[in-house]
């Protein structure tokens, strides 16, 4: 009895996932699917609010759709986190942040259209996808922080033991997997030109990555602090400095050079101010809350050695 005690001890030791419950046995699963399916019912409600927002000021309509901008690629850095760094297995991982993106652009396509079974057939896939394939461009460009740095975002660090390796260290599997996360996007990107036409995919081609990473600027430094295991005030207090830097730098450059106003701000300094604030406050906000919620049932960011 001693040396069956002593080695279910050393089992455990060496594989911690294994005394921990699987995840359909454990509360913040369900508190996931959950927050999930709000996010997916809230983008739906943030654009029926700035769409239907027909009594708005002169100069906030502007303000409003950035902030709806922001909002919508803030969703997407969410599945392109979950995607890169989440729990779960790869397989199931990213097809659970494909259903969620698809069923995000639908109930985008829902709003954004008139509700006619002919044009939602029509233009949901191409929405979709549109929707996937920026969710999985964020999450091509946090998948390195996966094994360079050895982070995960996840409720428990017993899902992740030891790797056995050294942090930066990189093996030939390492590099399959990350060309076949750059190949997902490419072949989406292939697909939204067999559905818009060549013309409207060159104008995605450059809307996209440009979106993509001015709002990484703002939704990662956010999601670091909400998600970090210590000095999280620190933490705050930096990503709300670097947020105002971020945006007073941006105005700046697009006062200097009209051609980079993205989101048609106008000419004077507090209206370009007023969107590019809106922008990354909208940004800012999509991520901090639902991890926030998140953080209370234990999701962390979880550095493995």
């Amino acid at each position: 009895m001693a040396s069956a005690t002593i080695a279910h001890d050393l089992v455990v030791e060496q594989h911690p996932a294994a005394s921990v419950p699987v995840w359909w046995r454990r509360g913040h699963s369900y508190v996931f699917m959950a927050v999930a399916i709000g996010e997916i019912a809230l983008t739906w409600g943030v654009v029926r609010l700035i769409e239907n927002a027909y009594n708005l000021a002169a100069g906030w309509e502007q303000i409003a759709s950035s902030a709806m901008i922001g909002f919508l690629f803030a969703q997407c850095f969410l599945l392109g986190l979950w995607a890169a760094l989440g729990g779960l297995g790869t397989i199931p991982r990213w097809l659970a942040v494909g259903a969620v993106a698809a069923l995000g652009g639908l109930a985008i396509t829902f709003e954004f259209i008139t509700p006619q079974w002919q044009e939602f057939l029509y233009q949901g896939p191409e929405i979709a996808a549109l929707a996937a394939l920026t969710a999985t461009g964020f999450a091509v460009l946090l998948l390195p922080l996966r094994r360079l740095a050895g982070w995960r975002v996840d409720f428990d660090a017993a899902y992740h033991p030891s790797t056995g390796r050294r942090r930066g260290q990189l093996v030939l599997m390492d590099f399959a997997a990350m060309f076949c996360a750059v190949a997902l996007p490419l072949t989406l990107g292939r697909v939204l030109i067999e559905l818009m036409g060549e013309s409207g995919a060159a104008e995605l081609g450059v809307f996209i990555p440009v979106f993509v990473g001015i709002a990484l600027l703002s939704a990662a430094p956010v999601a670091h602090a909400v998600l970090a295991r210590r000095r999280a005030w620190l933490w705050v207090g930096l990503c709300l400095a670097w947020l105002v830097l971020v945006c007073l730098v941006q105005s700046i450059l697009t006062a200097s050079f009209p051609d980079l106003d993205l989101f048609g701000g106008g000419t004077s300094g507090r209206e370009i101010l007023g969107t590019t604030f809106a922008f990354h406050l909208g940004v800012a906000l999509a991520v901090a809350l639902p991890l926030g919620v998140l953080r209370l049932f234990g999701l962390q960011l979880i550095a493995v050695k």
